[in-house]
C-alpha cells in the first residue's frame, strides 16, 4: 500500500497540529497538545480545540479544502505535479506555503516531484512560489519595492494579490471601477485598496492590497463563509444570503453591526451588478473579541458579461432565486426580515445610497482611461437597477 501523506499545520508560524490522509479518501486533523492547551482560538470554527482527532470522511475537511487553488492556478499546479485537479490533498501539500489567511501547510517528507515550465515565466514563478489562492481568475501574489510591483517567489512576503488579464474583456478595469464605486456606496465600510499597475515580467494587473497581512507582514487569521458554513469550495454557490445572516445571528462570536454591514454589501451587489458574490467572497476575521467581517475584497460588475449568469450567486433565501432584473422592493424587504433587521435599516441604507449616486456617476465619467463601453454599461446598469429595485423604497 502506498504511503499516506501527512503535513504540519502552522497558524501565523505557530505549530498547530497534523493533517493526515487516511485510508478510504478521508483525512484527519489533530491539534498539537501545546497549541490546544495554550490557544484561545481554534484554527477553524468547525475544528474546535478538542483532544479528539477531527476526521472528515470525504477528502479534505472544508476548512482546508477552501485553501486549495481553483481554476487556472489549480490546473497549472496539477500539471506540474502530474496529478488530477481532484487530488486536492496533494495540491495543498505541495502548494500550501503561502495561503490566504494565517495558515501554512508544510510537507516534511516531500514525496512528489514538481515539473516547472522553464519556457513560461508566469507559470514558472507561479509554481516556484508554492502559493495557493481560490477563484477562477488568474492571479499571483506580489510585493512592492521602490514603487514597483514584483511577483513573489518562495520565502518572500507578499503585500498584494495581482489579478491578471483573463478570458473576460476588461476584467481588470471592470473590477477596479466596481471597487471604486463600492468605496463610495459603502463609505462607512472597509474595502480593500486597489490600483492598476504593471507587475515586472508579467504585465498589467489589478493589485489588491492584502488585508490578511499587517504592515510588518504578520499573518492575520480569517475564514471565508464557505468554511464557516462547513461547505467545500465546490459548493460555494449552494447557500443563500439568509444562511450568512443566520450564522451571524446565531453565533455568540458575532455582533449585530456586522449583520447590517453584510446586508448593505448584498444591496451593493444588486445595485452594482455583482452576481458572483458567493460564500467564498465573504469572510470573517478571528480576533480576541470573536468573529468580525473582513474588508470587501471582490466586487465586479459581472452583468457586463452576457455569457455569465443573470442570477445572484446565492439565492436571497431558500425560496427566492431570482434574476437580478426581477428583484423588486418587496424582495429587499423579505431579505431585510430574513436578516432579522427592522425595515428602517433598509430605508436608511437606500437613503444613503441615493445621496451617493451622483458621486458614483461622476467617478465613472472621470475614469477616462477605462473603456468607454464598459463605463457606459456600468452607469446604465446602476440607473436601471436603482429605478427598478431601490427607488420606490424612498417614496414611503
Amino acid at each position: 500500500m502506498a504511503n499516506l501523506s501527512w503535513a504540519k499545520i502552522y497558524l501565523d508560524n505557530v505549530f498547530v497540529g497534523y493533517l493526515k490522509e487516511e485510508p478510504g479518501s478521508r483525512c484527519c486533523f489533530t491539534y498539537d497538545e501545546s497549541f490546544r492547551t495554550k490557544s484561545k482560538t481554534p484554527i477553524a470554527i468547525n475544528l474546535p480545540l478538542t483532544e479528539e482527532k477531527h476526521y472528515y470522511e470525504q477528502g479534505l475537511h472544508p476548512f482546508f479544502d477552501n485553501l486549495v487553488a481553483e481554476g487556472w492556478l489549480a490546473e497549472i499546479q496539477a500539471k506540474a505535479l502530474g496529478i488530477s485537479t481532484d487530488n486536492r490533498f496533494q495540491l495543498l501539500m505541495a502548494f500550501g506555503h503561502d495561503l490566504v489567511g494565517a495558515v501554512t501547510v508544510i510537507d516534511p517528507n516531500t514525496q512528489y516531484k514538481i515539473r516547472i515550465d522553464q519556457e513560461n515565466y508566469l507559470k514558472k514563478i507561479t509554481i516556484k512560489s508554492k502559493a495557493s489562492m481560490s477563484g477562477v481568475q488568474p492571479k499571483i501574489f506580489a510585493y512592492k519595492r521602490d514603487g514597483k510591483y514584483f511577483p513573489v517567489e518562495l520565502d518572500r512576503a507578499s503585500s498584494h494579490i495581482a489579478k491578471l488579464k483573463g478570458k473576460y474583456p476588461q476584467i481588470i478595469e471592470n473590477e477596479y471601477l466596481c471597487m471604486l464605486a463600492t468605496k463610495i456606496l459603502l463609505e462607512d465600510d472597509a474595502i480593500a485598496d486597489v490600483e492598476i499597475d504593471e507587475v515586472e515580467g508579467i504585465g498589467e494587473a489589478l493589485l489588491v492590497k492584502r488585508f490578511d497581512r499587517d504592515t510588518n507582514a504578520k499573518k492575520i487569521h480569517f475564514e471565508e463563509f464557505a468554511s464557516l458554513l462547513n461547505l467545500k469550495a465546490h459548493y460555494k454557490y449552494d447557500a443563500s444570503y439568509k444562511d450568512l445572516a443566520d450564522y451571524i445571528n446565531t453565533s455568540p462570536l458575532c455582533i449585530k453591526t456586522d449583520l447590517e454591514k453584510l446586508f448593505r454589501r448584498i444591496l451593493a451587489c444588486i445595485l452594482l451588478g455583482n452576481t458572483d458574490a458567493h460564500v467564498k467572497n465573504f469572510a470573517m476575521y478571528h480576533n480576541d473579541s470573536g468573529l468580525r467581517l473582513t474588508p470587501i475584497y471582490d466586487m465586479v460588475f459581472v452583468r457586463y458579461y452576457d455569457e455569465l449568469s443573470s442570477h445572484l450567486a446565492l439565492s436571497l433565501n431558500e425560496d427566492l432565486d431570482l434574476p437580478l432584473g426581477e428583484i423588486k422592493e418587496k424582495h429587499l424587504k423579505i431579505l431585510c426580515h430574513d436578516f432579522q433587521l427592522r425595515e428602517k435599516v433598509l430605508e436608511l441604507a437606500v437613503t444613503d445610497f441615493s445621496h451617493r449616486l451622483e458621486k458614483i456617476y461622476n467617478l465613472i465619467e472621470q475614469q477616462k482611461k477605462i473603456n468607454s463601453k464598459l463605463r457606459k454599461a456600468f452607469m446604465e446598469h446602476i440607473k436601471k437597477r436603482w429605478n427598478g429595485t431601490f427607488k420606490n423604497i424612498l417614496k414611503k
